[in-house]
C-alpha cells in the first residue's frame, strides 16, 4: 500500500511525465489559444479556444481520478473540489473603474467520460506543497460531499478578480473557466469559443493618466507586459526626460565607506537620494521609513520622477522590516495602495551588515562588477544550474525548471556553457564538493531549486560555513535560490548574506526567500503560468523570470527584466498570474545586493560609441550614437548633468548647462548584456575666429543591413569660432578608402549647427569605420584642430543565422553505418534571411558545404539535410556550423556552431534493454556499468506514472564484462496497482537473452553479463589524454609510447599546429590564437583519436 504522501506526489508529477498520448478532441475549435479582438480604454473582447484535452489517470487513497491537462491553464483553487483547468490572464483596471463581464457568444459540448473508458471520477484540486512539509504529513484534500451533487458545477464563465496597483497601474486577473462537471453522470461540459467582453464602467481616464504619468519609470513598464490590454504611457518612449532615481536608505554608519558607491552611480546616470536613519524625516522605525520613501513617491511628476529603486544598507538592527507572523519582509515598504495592497511600487535590495567590514565587500565586488573591472572575464561563459535531491518532487517541478533553462537560454547558442544537475545525478556521491568547486571556479548565475534552510543547501549541501572556503576571487555569480528559507535575515547570518558578506568571494546578489516557498510556485517563478512539466515548452505571454532576463523568443522591450530587482518582480508575476500563494509570494522572495545590478550572461561584447570630442566651454549639448537600447550619461565631478535612454534608436542628444571653464566631463553608457562604455571628454575654451568642428555621423547608422544597403552618408557640422561660418570642406572616408569630399556654404553664429549629405553609396557587409572632417573653415586653416575629425564603427549586418539542431547521430555505433546528416538552423536576426552557408566538418576533415537558399523569417527555423556518409571507426566529433547569412557577415559568430560526439566500433556486439514501466514508472530507474572501471556506461529512468510504457533501448558494448542494476525507489519492483512492469536485457547480436524480472523484485535486480570473441579494432584513446581543458593557451597531450602525428585545426578546419613527436607528454602553446573551439587529432599507427577542446582567456 503506497502512504498518502505518496499518492499527493504522483497526483503532482504524473502530468508532465507522460507522453500526451491520452487526449480528448474538442469538436468545436481548430486550436487552443485566447486571442485580443478588440480594445479600448473602456474595454475589451478576447476570443477564448480549445482543440483538446490531454488526461492521464492518478491513484490515490481514495481510489482513482482522471486529471485534466491543458498547457497554458493552471488549476482552480477550490481544493477538495474536482481540478477544472483555468485559463488566467492578468490585465489593467482604469481608476475608479466598475468592472462587468458579459459572455456575448459560446458554444457547448459535452462529453460522458464513461463512454470514453474514463469511469474514474475528475481528480479533486490540490493546494501547493511547500518544499518544508513533511512528506507523512501532507493531506489529501478530497470533499466527499462536492462529488455526490448530481449537478454541474456552478460558477461564472469568465471573471475578473482585482487584486491591487503597483506603480499607479490597476491590476485585476480575467479567469476563464471553460468547464463544468457533474461527478454523478461523469459528464464534463466544455464552453468553447466563448466571446468575452470586460467593460470599464465610469472609469477616470484622466485620473488613470495623471497617476500613471507621475508613477511612470521605464524601468518598471516590464512589470505590464503581462497585462492582457495594458496602455503605455503614450508620452513616453524610454527616459528621455530625466534619469532614473535611486534611494540609498542607510545607517550612517555607512555614510562615509558608501561615497564612491554613490558617485558610480550617480556617473552610471541615476538621481542618488540619500537617506540616513539619524535624520528625524527618516527615522528607525518601519512607519517612518516608508513614510519617507512613500513621500518621495508620492510627490513624483513627469520631470522630477519617483524612485524607482531604494537599496537598504544595514541588518535588521539597522534597517528594520515588517513583522509578517512567520517571516519578515520588506515589500510593505514600498506598497502604497491601501492596507491590502501587495504590489511593490519600487524595486528593492538589501546591502545587510552590521558593521562596515561586512558592508564594504558588498560595495567593493558591486562596483568591479558592474565597472567591468575583472581581471579576466572567461567565467561569464559558465553557469550552474541544480535540481536539487528530492525523489517525489525533483524528477518534475525541479528538472522541469532547469530543463526549461537549459533548452532555451543556458546553452551555447548564447555563449554559455552549463554545470547542470538534474535529480538523479545531483544525488550521487561527491556532488556537492564539485559543484561547490564549480563555484569556486566563477560563473554568471547560480541557480538551485530544491530543499533549503537558513543556513543554506540542502542537497546537494552548500551552506553558510562552505562560503569561508570559496576561492572565487572577482568572478561573482547572481546566485538564485528556489528553495526555502536562504534569505531568512533575521537570524544571525543565512545563506544569502554569507553570500554578498564574503570578502573577494561569494555572489554579487542573492535572491531567495525570507520563508518555505512551493514546489508549483517556485516552477512558475522560473518558467511562467503554464502546466508544469519535465519538459516544458515556451509559451507566448506566459512568461517567468528565464524569459524575462533573456527575451529572445521576439519579445517586445517591454517584457525585458534586466535588473537583478526585475528579476525578482518577473518571477513574483508569474506567480501572480498563475493564481499561485501570491501575496506570500511577494512578501517572502527577497534580493540581497543592489536592485539595479544587470547580470552578465556569457562574455559581452563592448559598446559601440561614437561623439564628437573635444566638447567646446559653451555648448550645452552632446550627440551620442551608441547601440539601442543603452542609457547614455554625463557627469561632471560626480554631478550629473543628463540621462537618456535611446531605446529602439542609437542617438541621443545630452543636454546639460553648457561648460564654462575647461576641464573634464564624464561618459558612461550602460546596456545589458554589453561592457559597459566608461571614457572623460574633455572640454575646452573655444577662442578663435574660425574653427569648425565635425558633431556628429548620423548616417550610416550604428546598423545597418546588408538586404537595404544603399545610403546618403549624413553629418553635421558645429561653428566654434567667433566668426560666422560661410564656407568649409566636408568630406568622409571608409576604412581608410578613398575621401569623398564636397564644399559647403551657409551662415552659422558660434555654436549653431548645419546637416550635410553627400551622394548615395552602396556599403559592403561587416564591420566598418566612417571617419568624417571638416576643414577650411571660411577658406582659412582651421585654428582649432581637435574636433575637426570623427570617427564611428557601423555594422552592416547580413542576419545572423544560427545552428540549433544536428540529427541523425547516435552516440555510439555498433559498426561503420551510412547516415544522412541533418542540421537544423534558425533566423535569429531582425531581417528575412535568404541565403546562408550550412556547412560541416568531422573532426579535422574536409568541410562540405549546402548553399541554402529560401525566405527564412526572423526567429523561424528550417532544416538542411546533406548527402549520406560512411561513418568511420573511432572517436570522431561533427561540427555544424553556418556562414555568409544573406551573403555577408554574420552578426553573433556565437550561435553559428554546434558539434555533437559519437564514437564508431569497428565491430561489437548489441545488447538491447527493454523496459516496460508499471503504474509508478517514477520509481524505476536502471543503469550498466564496466565491471573493470566501475564507470557507468549508460542509464534510463525514472518514467512516466499511471501510463504504462514500452522503451526498448539499443546499446554497444566491447570485449568485457558488464552489470546491468534496475532499482525502484520505492522497493517494490514493478508491482504496479492494476499494471505490472518487467524488463529484459537481451544481447542481439548472438540472440542471447542475458536476464529478465518482472513484479516485485524488491529494491534493486541485478544481470551480469559478458561480451567475447567480438575482435573488436581495440581504439587507443585509453592512451590519449589532452588537458587541461578549457585550457587558457597551455596545454598537454599525452600520449603513451612510440611516435605519433599531432594536429590541432580550428572549428572552419584551418590547420594551426601540425608535428611529429616521439615524446610520451608534449606541452603545446595555443596562447597566440583566438578564443573558441579547436580539435586536437593524435594519429597513433592509422588509429586516429580527435578531442574537442574549448581556448578561453
Amino acid at each position: 500500500m503506497k502512504a498518502i504522501f505518496t499518492y499527493l506526489i504522483f497526483i503532482l508529477v504524473s502530468a508532465s511525465l507522460m507522453a500526451n498520448k491520452n487526449e480528448i478532441k474538442l469538436k468545436n475549435a481548430q486550436e487552443s489559444d485566447l486571442k485580443m479582438v478588440s480594445k479600448s480604454t473602456t474595454g475589451f473582447q478576447v476570443v477564448s479556444t480549445l482543440s483538446k484535452l490531454d488526461y492521464f489517470v492518478v491513484k490515490t487513497e481514495k481510489g482513482s481520478f482522471v486529471q485534466l491537462k491543458i498547457n497554458g491553464y493552471t488549476r482552480n483553487n477550490d481544493f477538495g473540489s474536482p481540478l477544472l483547468p483555468i485559463q488566467k490572464r492578468m490585465i489593467e483596471i482604469p481608476q475608479n473603474a466598475n468592472v462587468k463581464v458579459n459572455i456575448l457568444s459560446y458554444d457547448e459540448e459535452i462529453i460522458n467520460l464513461n463512454d470514453l473508458g474514463l469511469s474514474m471520477k475528475l481528480m479533486p484540486s490540490q493546494p501547493s506543497v511547500s518544499k518544508s512539509a513533511d512528506p507523512s504529513e501532507i493531506e489529501f484534500v478530497y470533499n466527499e460531499s462536492v462529488y455526490k451533487l448530481n449537478d454541474f458545477n456552478k460558477r461564472p464563465m469568465a471573471e475578473v478578480i482585482e487584486l491591487g496597483t503597483m506603480r499607479g497601474v490597476k491590476l485585476g486577473r480575467l479567469e476563464i473557466a471553460p468547464f463544468r462537471y457533474n461527478p454523478v453522470t461523469n459528464e464534463l461540459k466544455v464552453y468553447n469559443n466563448i466571446q468575452i467582453e470586460v467593460v470599464f464602467e465610469n472609469a477616470n481616464l484622466s485620473k488613470t493618466n495623471e497617476i500613471k504619468n507621475n508613477a511612470y519609470s521605464p524601468a518598471f513598464e516590464n512589470n505590464f507586459s503581462k497585462l492582457l490590454n495594458y496602455s503605455p504611457v503614450r508620452s513616453k518612449d524610454a527616459i528621455t526626460q530625466y534619469p532614473i532615481k535611486m534611494v540609498i536608505v542607510s545607517d550612517p554608519m555607512f555614510e562615509t565607506i558608501l561615497q564612491p558607491f554613490i558617485e558610480w552611480k550617480t556617473r552610471k546616470g541615476f538621481t542618488v537620494v540619500e537617506a540616513y536613519t539619524n535624520d528625524a524625516s527618516v527615522g528607525t522605525t518601519t512607519t517612518s521609513i516608508k513614510n519617507y520613501i512613500q513621500g518621495l513617491y508620492d510627490a513624483g511628476t513627469p520631470t522630477d520622477p519617483a524612485p524607482t529603486y531604494v537599496l537598504f544598507v544595514g541588518d535588521l538592527a539597522q534597517i528594520p522590516a515588517f513583522n509578517a507572523g512567520a517571516h519578515y519582509t520588506d515589500l510593505y515598504y514600498f506598497t502604497y495602495d491601501g492596507t491590502s495592497d501587495i504590489y511593490p511600487e519600487i524595486y528593492y535590495g538589501r546591502f545587510s551588515a552590521s558593521n562596515t567590514n561586512q558592508l564594504q565587500p558588498q560595495l567593493d565586488k558591486t562596483l568591479e562588477y558592474e565597472q567591468y573591472l575583472f581581471p579576466d572575464d572567461a567565467f561569464l561563459n559558465d553557469v550552474i544550474l541544480v535540481s536539487g535531491v528530492d525523489a517525489s518532487w525533483a524528477p518534475v517541478n525541479g528538472n522541469g525548471q532547469i530543463n526549461y533553462g537549459t533548452d532555451n537560454y543556458f546553452n551555447a547558442a548564447h555563449g554559455v556553457t552549463d554545470y547542470t544537475w538534474l535529480y538523479p545525478a545531483s544525488d550521487a556521491a561527491g556532488v556537492d564538493v564539485t559543484i561547490r568547486n564549480q563555484f569556486s571556479q566563477g560563473a554568471s548565475l547560480v541557480n538551485y531549486t530544491a530543499h533549503c534552510s537558513e543556513d543554506g543547501w540542502a542537497d546537494p549541501s552548500f551552506t553558510v560555513a562552505n562560503v569561508a572556503s570559496l576561492t572565487n576571487a572577482h568572478e561573482y555569480p547572481l546566485s538564485i535560490g528556489n528553495c526555502c528559507l536562504s534569505n531568512k535575515f533575521d537570524v544571525a547570518v543565512c545563506f544569502g548574506e554569507a553570500l554578498l558578506r564574503a570578502e573577494n568571494k561569494g555572489a554579487i546578489g542573492h535572491i531567495g526567500g525570507s520563508n518555505s516557498t512551493y514546489w508549483d510556485e517556485d516552477y512558475w517563478w522560473g518558467v511562467g503560468s503554464e502546466a508544469v512539466s519535465a519538459t516544458p515548452a515556451y509559451v507566448a505571454g506566459k512568461l517567468g523570470a528565464y524569459d524575462c532576463l533573456f527575451h529572445d523568443h521576439g519579445e517586445a522591450e517591454i517584457d525585458w527584466f534586466v535588473t537583478n530587482g526585475q528579476i525578482m518582480n518577473a518571477g513574483n508575476l508569474a506567480v501572480t498570474e498563475a493564481g499561485g500563494d501570491e501575496q506570500y509570494y511577494w512578501e517572502i522572495y527577497h534580493l540581497m545586493g543592489d536592485p539595479s545590478v544587470m547580470t552578465y550572461i556569457s562574455v559581452p561584447p563592448a559598446l559601440t560609441v561614437s561623439y564628437a570630442e573635444p566638447l567646446p566651454v559653451g555648448i550645452g549639448t552632446l550627440d551620442v550614437t551608441t547601440e539601442p537600447y543603452s542609457y547614455v550619461a554625463i557627469s561632471q565631478n560626480n554631478v550629473l548633468l543628463d540621462a537618456k535612454y535611446t531605446g529602439s534608436g542609437t542617438t541621443v542628444t545630452l543636454e546639460f548647462t553648457p561648460f564654462t571653464v575647461p576641464g573634464t566631463a564624464d561618459i558612461v553608457i550602460t546596456k545589458q548584456f554589453r561592457q559597459p562604455y566608461i571614457a572623460t571628454i574633455d572640454i575646452f575654451a573655444a577662442n578663435t575666429d574660425n574653427d569648425a568642428m565635425m558633431a556628429s555621423i548620423s548616417v550610416p547608422a550604428t546598423y545597418e543591413s546588408v538586404t537595404a544597403p544603399d545610403v546618403t552618408p549624413t553629418v553635421t557640422i558645429k561653428n566654434l569660432g567667433n566668426l560666422n561660418l560661410t564656407s568649409a570642406q566636408v568630406g568622409y572616408e571608409i576604412d581608410g578608402g578613398s575621401v569623398v569630399s564636397q564644399a559647403w556654404s551657409g551662415n552659422l553664429a558660434q555654436y549653431e549647427d548645419d546637416v550635410v549629405t553627400f551622394p548615395l553609396i552602396t556599403l559592403a557587409s561587416g564591420t566598418h569605420t566612417i571617419t568624417a572632417f571638416v576643414s577650411w573653415p571660411n577658406g582659412v586653416e582651421d585654428e582649432f584642430h581637435p574636433g575637426d575629425t570623427l570617427e564611428k564603427v557601423f555594422h552592416v549586418t547580413a542576419g545572423d543565422a544560427a545552428t540549433v539542431g544536428v540529427y541523425e547521430f547516435l552516440d555510439v555505433y555498433c559498426a561503420a553505418e551510412t547516415i544522412t546528416p541533418t542540421v537544423t538552423i534558425s533566423n535569429k536576426g531582425d531581417v528575412d534571411l535568404l541565403s546562408c552557408d550550412v556547412n560541416y566538418q568531422i573532426d579535422a576533415g574536409a568541410v562540405q558545404t549546402i548553399n541554402w537558399t529560401g525566405t527564412l523569417a526572423p526567429n523561424a527555423e528550417t532544416t538542411v539535410s546533406f548527402p549520406a556518409i560512411t561513418l568511420s571507426p573511432g572517436d570522431h566529433t561533427f561540427n555544424a556550423f553556418t556562414s555568409n547569412p544573406n551573403g555577408g557577415t554574420d552578426e553573433n559568430a556565437s550561435n553559428d556552431n554546434m558539434a555533437v560526439n559519437f564514437s564508431v566500433f569497428a565491430a561489437a556486439q548489441t545488447v538491447s534493454v527493454d523496459i516496460l514501466t508499471d503504474d509508478y514508472g517514477s520509481e524505476t530507474s536502471w543503469e550498466i556499468t564496466d565491471d573493470d572501471s566501475g564507470d557507468v556506461l549508460y542509464s534510463g529512468g525514472p518514467y512516466a506514472d499511471w501510463d504504462s510504457q514500452h522503451f526498448i533501448t539499443e546499446y554497444c558494448f566491447g570485449e568485457g564484462c558488464y552489470t546491468f542494476t534496475i532499482m525502484d525507489s520505492y522497493g517494490d519492483g514493478q508491482d504496479g496497482w492494476s499494471n505490472d512492469g518487467s524488463y529484459a536485457v537481451v544481447n542481439v547480436t548472438t540472440s542471447t537473452a542475458l536476464g529478465s524480472g518482472s513484479g516485485n523484485w524488491g529494491s534493486d535486480d541485478v544481470v551480469n553479463f559478458c561480451i567475447t570473441g567480438v575482435g573488436i579494432n581495440e581504439v587507443a584513446q585509453s592512451k590519449v589524454a589532452v588537458y587541461p581543458n578549457p585550457t587558457n593557451g597551455e596545454l598537454f597531450v599525452k600520449k603513451g609510447a612510440g611516435n605519433a602525428h599531432v594536429e590541432i585545426t580550428n572549428v572552419i578546419g584551418e590547420l594551426i599546429y601540425s608535428q611529429e613527436v616521439s615524446d610520451e607528454l608534449i606541452r603545446i602553446d595555443l596562447k597566440g590564437n583566438s578564443k573558441g573551439v579547436y580539435f586536437v587529432s593524435v594519429d597513433l599507427n592509422g588509429q586516429i583519436i580527435t578531442e574537442k577542446i574549448v581556448l578561453v582567456r
